[in-house]
Parts: C-alpha cells; structure tokens; sequence
C-alpha cells in the first residue's frame, strides 16, 4: 500500500510540474527513479498486448467465468506493468486539475515574479541535468550549442502578443458577422445562462489541428528530461488555452472538453511513437542526447526571462460561446527587457532563488534516496 501512495504521490509531482514552464516532467520521473521504468511500461503497449488487455476485459465482464477472468486481466495488467502507469496518471491529472486554475491566477495576476519562479527552477534543472552525462567529449559542445540555438531560434519567431493580436481581430469579424446575420445588435458581456453540457462553438477547426499538434509535441517534451512542456505549449502559443480549458472544466461546458479530449488523443499518439524513439536513442546515443537536452533547457531560459515588453490592445475573447470585448488588455510580447525599478528586481531575485533552492532540495532528497 505504501508503494502504492508512493506511486500515485510521485504521479502528483510530475503531473504538477509538467504544470510549471520550466521544470521538466522529465527530470521528476528521472530524480525520482521512475523514469526508465515509466518508458518501458509505455513500450509495453502494443498492438497485441493491447488487444488482449481487452479481451481479458470483457471476459470479465460479459464472460462465463468472471473471476477467473478478472485474475487474468490483473496478470496481463502487471505483465505490462499498466498498474504502475495507472497510479502515476491518476495523480498527475489530480494535480492538474486542482493546480491549473491556481497557476492561471498566478500568470494573470503576478507575471513578473511568477516567471522568475520558473526562471530559478529551470537554471537549477539546467545544472542538475549535467549530472546525467556519464562522459564527456568535445563533439557534446556542438550538440549543446545546437540545442540552445534551436529553442532561441523558436522562442524569438513566436511572439505571443502577435498570436494574440490575430485571435483577436478574428473573433472581432466573426462577432461583426454574426451582427449582420442577425440584424440586430446584442450586447457581448451577457454571456448565456446555463453554460453546463452545452457546446457552443468556441474553437474553431483550426484551433482543435493546432492543439491536437501542441498535444503531439508537448507530451513529447514533457517525457524528455531536461525539457518543460508547458514550456513547448507558451512557444506554441497554447498554454494559457490549455489552463483556461482546465480551468474552466468546472462549468461543465462541452467546448472545453472537446478541447481537451483532442489535446489528450494528441498526447496518446504522441507518447506512443516517443517512448520509443527515445529508448533506442538513449540505447545509442547516450551522452549526445543529453547534451542536446541541456542546451535545449539552456536556451529556454531566454524564453522565461521575468520582465517582458508588453502591449496594450483593445481584445476580443470568446467565453462561454459569447464573444467580448477586453478594453486595454496588457498583453506580453517575446522581448526582454530590462526590471524597471530596484523594487521589482529585488522582488523577482527572491522568486528566482526559490525556483532554484526547490530543485536543489529534490536533487538533495534524491541523492539521499
């Protein structure tokens, strides 16, 4: 029972850190020693194993001898090692839940000192990660720079306030639109009464092939040590989408579980496919990977940099299925600049340090493990 609660708990952190832009889902599973055993249970579903899974699973349901079925299941179930992932998903989507209203407040309401937080807590996961290398060798500094080239590269072609900015002026027109079908002009913030198990259209197509993609790419992120996730979904533009559609499951709105459901199966394929890419490369190219890994987390900190030039635009979101208007929304954009007063940049130094002494007191805790 113990290693149960140990499982489901050590599932909480990794699910509450694939939360954080900047810690690595990757890394907690690595810290916490459950990393090469989470992408082996992964490998283990196959076609085959899958299907007989489901055979077992309806024998003992529907089938003559229920419990001789039932015992069947739960060996082919710990074969696979199924169990485990079990535990450990139920306490990462527990964390997901109850933290990503939590962090959507912090990221609305303290940006600054909140993104230092991350800021602290990939540098320490960037030194940490180091400690994966079992050698080093001059060709690793290439991979290295490459990594970090590469998340520069991305971060800088991806400003979130562009993104934004065309969300907006496309709601703008199909809210323009909709006023000339009706011939009448309705006021946008009396948002519909009894939102609970309606859909009311408020993504579009495009939106679910972009999140279905971000889902791909970010689980991908997520299994990889060294690399955050949430921090792949901000460079895509969908984090605060993501956490809002959390978030927002407490309405019992359809759109919002549609969204996720699409983003979910993403992550299903995307995990999938990955776990084993990722064992044959790990197999072959051990040190290399890591290497790349590191620079990857290191040029990510360009993204996370606390203060961050903003813009101010007259918005228009879609709550609800109703679109409204944002007076003087405060958006930030992808240049970092410099804190604009000691005040602020003490504040942020104190949030930065402790992102940073939380990682070294896992790694601290690890080693004693």
């Amino acid at each position: 029972m113990l290693r149960w609660f140990k499982e489901f708990f050590s599932g909480f952190t990794v699910g509450a850190a694939n939360i954080i832009p900047g810690i690595s889902g990757g890394t907690v599973l690595f810290l916490l020693g459950f990393y090469e055993r989470t992408m082996a249970a992964v490998n283990n579903f196959k076609p085959a194993n899958i299907k007989t899974v489901l055979r077992c699973a309806q024998k003992s349901v529907f089938g003559n001898q229920r419990k001789e079925h039932q015992k069947q299941l739960i060996c082919h179930m710990r074969a696979l090692d199924a169990l485990f992932l079990i535990r450990l998903l139920a306490g990462a989507g527990l964390a997901i839940l109850l933290l990503s209203g939590v962090m959507k407040f912090l990221l609305e309401t303290y940006f600054t000192n909140t993104y230092a937080f991350f800021f602290g807590l990939m540098t320490m996961s960037t030194v940490m990660a180091l400690k994966m290398l079992k050698v080093w060798k001059r060709l690793y500094l290439i991979h290295l720079i490459a990594g970090i080239a590469v998340m520069l590269l991305v971060t800088v072609s991806i400003d979130p306030s562009v993104n934004a900015k065309i969300k907006s002026d496309n709601y703008k027109s199909r809210l323009a639109a909709e006023l000339v079908a009706a011939n009448e002009i309705t006021c946008p913030n009396n948002a519909p009464d009894g939102a609970a198990f309606k859909y009311f259209r408020q993504y579009t197509g495009r939106d679910f092939a972009a999140i279905g993609f971000t889902g791909v790419v970010a689980i991908c992120a997520m299994a990889m040590p060294g690399l955050s996730g949430s921090l792949v979904m901000i460079l895509m533009g969908q984090y605060h989408e993501v956490i809002s559609a959390i978030s927002g499951l407490k309405s019992l709105q359809l759109d919002y579980f549609v969204f996720l459901m699409i983003m979910a199966i993403g992550m299903g394929a995307g995990i999938l496919i990955f776990a084993r890419v990722i064992s044959f490369v790990f197999k072959r190219f051990y040190d290399g990977t890591v290497a790349l890994m590191i620079g990857l987390t290191a040029g990510s900190l360009y993204a996370l940099w606390p203060f961050k030039g903003t813009v101010v635009i007259d918005q228009y979101i879609k709550h609800a299925g109703q679109i409204t208007l944002v007076e003087n929304a405060v958006i930030q954009t992808n240049k970092n600049i410099l804190p604009a007063d000691a005040a602020s940049a003490l504040s942020a130094l104190l949030f930065c340090a402790a992102g940073a002494g939380i990682v070294a007191a896992m790694d601290r805790y690890s080693r004693k493990l």
